[in-house]
C-alpha cells in the first residue's frame, strides 16, 4: 500500500500484551522509519497498574486515542449525555490523548456521540452519527494489540506496507 492509517485497540488492558506490542512496533519502526501508529487505549487501566509503564512511552510516531473508559462492552451505550462527558474529558485530561475515540465493539449511543460532537473529537465508529467518523477510510490498516486473528502479529505478516510507505495518525486525516 503506498499510503498507511494503522490503528490498534485495546492498549494497555495487559501489561504483558502492551509491552509486546510496543516491542513489535518498535522492531517495524527500524525496518520502516516513517512508521506512525494510533492506539487505541484504555483510560481506566492506565491509571491502574499499567500507569508507569503507558507514561513512559513518548514517541513522536505513536499517539494514543480513547478506547471507551473501562471497556465494558456496552459503557458506550449505557452513558447519558452528561455521563459521556464527564467519562471522555477526564480521560482526555490524562494529557496523553489526541481528540479520537472508539467505543468498545463499536457499540456507542447517540448521547455519547453527541458529547463526542460538542467536545470537537472524531470517532471511529460504524454507523457515521458523528460530524467526523473515520471508520472506512481506504488507506485504513487495524488490528489489535493483543494476539488475536488481526492481532499486531497478524497484522505485520500480511506485509501491507514496505519501505515508500507513506504513514499517517488518523488525526492526520481527520484534521483535513
Amino acid at each position: 500500500m503506498d499510503n498507511v492509517i494503522l490503528d490498534l485497540d485495546d492498549f494497555a488492558e495487559n501489561k504483558e500484551n502492551s509491552e509486546e506490542c510496543l516491542q513489535l512496533l518498535l522492531e517495524q519502526k527500524s525496518k520502516f522509519p516513517n512508521l506512525k501508529v494510533t492506539l487505541f487505549a484504555i483510560p481506566y487501566y492506565l491509571n491502574k497498574d499499567n500507569s508507569t509503564f503507558f507514561h513512559s512511552i513518548k514517541y513522536d510516531w505513536i499517539q494514543f486515542a480513547i478506547h471507551g473508559f473501562y471497556h465494558h462492552l456496552n459503557e458506550c451505550t449505557l452513558w447519558d449525555y452528561n455521563t459521556a462527558l464527564q467519562n471522555i474529558q477526564t480521560a482526555y485530561n490524562m494529557g496523553c490523548f489526541v481528540k479520537g475515540f472508539k467505543a468498545p465493539n463499536y457499540r456507542i449511543n447517540k448521547g455519547t456521540i453527541e458529547a463526542l460532537n460538542d467536545l470537537g473529537f472524531w470517532v471511529d465508529e460504524l454507523e457515521k452519527e458523528s460530524k467526523r467518523s473515520y471508520n472506512n477510510h481506504p488507506w485504513r490498516v487495524h488490528g489489535h494489540t493483543w494476539n488475536a486473528w488481526n492481532g499486531i502479529k497478524q497484522v505485520i505478516e500480511r506485509n501491507l506496507w514496505n519501505e515508500n510507505t507513506k504513514f499517517h495518525f488518523i488525526n492526520d486525516i481527520m484534521e483535513k
